[in-house]
């Protein structure tokens, strides 16, 4: 009687606390304005869209729908039958459009101009390394006859912060590496704890004590800020226009620190940017060969789209080099095309004719003029 009695207490005292627990979580899920877009244990990608799902970028300067696809893909829904050329698109978050509607983004008003359906694999982070895992998945589901690998400023570096979640041997990439024990069978439970409101909801609350603050990345559809949005002149008032970097190697955590070398050949004697050098070349000639080897008669284009900051007065780096003349990623690009058969666009001078209109002032995304610039280019390309 005395275990009955003290297991009907327990039970008694559990229910009601689980309750208010199930509630709270209730709550918190009806307030909570983020849409989940991406998923983080993607078993093959380390992190990929979810299929199917929609929601919302916004801020001051822009409010864009984002619809990911059957295939995990920002990208319309193409018909198998068609018989038009195909190109599929790999690239950050440029390439996937922050911050414009999908029809005006680079890949897919690109290929509206030259008649080539596009499938758009552009996600934001990535880099060289990714994309590898990006074409294993996508190159697979359809013939190409083009397929652009869109390249920013800041890939050098994030190689590093891609490592730790791939194996790497004798130089190439091997695979994603595997999920925790937590994220078995298929990351269910982990997953669902990590895109639960409340868990975002209190990560963020975190984050704020420590005096970050964490955006939401995606908002719920009609959950978004309804506030004025500012027209680009607004937004050149509020935030400027375009700055050099005052110290390459903090500014944006050092993602462009290599513009404070004049030369490939001066970066090269820097130890650490000489090491991330070499994992950028590597990943850039395997990426090609997987390419290749997947889609042999597909045309293979690299485009390189700089950081707005190589076009502020006086060059990229206060006193120091101008990243249109001299630039020591595009020389590396250069050297790990070579002999490659692959054509690498320059975009430099396209937007270095109005840099200042190309670009979100406070985002530093291409906006959509910016976009129909790339564009036009890429599609004399893929005709």
């Amino acid at each position: 009687m005395n275990e009955l009695s003290t297991g009907r207490k327990v039970a008694f005292t559990s229910i009601p606390i689980v309750l208010l627990l199930l509630i709270s979580w209730g709550i918190l899920s009806l307030i909570d304005r983020e849409r989940v877009l991406v998923r983080g244990d993607d078993p093959e990608m380390v992190y990929s869209f979810y299929e199917n799902r929609e929601g919302v970028a916004a801020s001051d300067e822009y409010r864009s729908s984002v619809r990911i696809n059957a295939k995990g893909l920002r990208s319309p829904n193409l018909d198998f039958k068609d018989s038009s050329p195909r190109a599929i698109f790999f690239g950050d978050s440029f390439a996937e459009g922050w911050g414009v509607e999908l029809d005006e983004s680079f890949p897919i008003k690109s290929g509206a101009l030259a008649g080539v359906s596009v499938d758009n694999a552009g996600i934001h982070g990535g880099g060289p390394w990714y994309y590898i895992l990006r074409g294993r998945k996508f190159l697979a589901d359809a013939t190409y006859q083009h397929i652009v690998i869109q390249i920013f400023d800041n890939d050098v570096k994030d190689q590093d912060e891609f490592l730790p979640v791939i194996e790497v041997s004798n130089n190439r990439l091997v695979r994603a590496k595997p999920p925790g024990m937590l994220f078995i069978p298929s990351g269910g439970f982990t997953r669902f704890l990590r895109d639960s409101a409340p868990f975002r909801i209190i990560k963020r609350l975190v984050f704020a004590l420590r005096g970050n603050r964490l955006p939401i990345k995606y908002y719920k559809p009609g959950r978004e800020p309804k506030d004025p949005l500012l027209d680009h002149a607004g937004a050149l008032t509020k935030f400027g226009p375009i700055k050099p970097l005052a110290d390459p190697d903090k500014d944006f955590g050092g993602q462009f620190g290599f513009y404070r070398f004049k030369s490939l050949a001066e970066l090269k004697r820097d130890p650490v940017w000489s090491r991330r050098a070499d994992g950028f070349h590597n990943a850039m000639q395997q990426m090609i060969e997987e390419f290749r080897a997947a889609q042999p008669k597909a045309r293979l284009t690299v485009v390189y789209l700089p950081a707005r900051q190589i076009f502020a007065p006086g060059g990229a780096v206060v006193g120091g080099a101008d990243g249109i003349v001299s630039n020591p990623l595009f020389e590396l690009l250069q050297e790990s095309l070579a002999n490659h058969n692959v054509t690498l666009v320059d975009l430099r001078q396209d937007l270095g004719t109005n840099p200042n209109d190309f670009y979100f002032p406070g985002d530093g995304h291409l906006n959509a003029r910016g976009h129909q610039v790339v564009a036009q280019h890429l599609a004399r390309v893929l005709k």
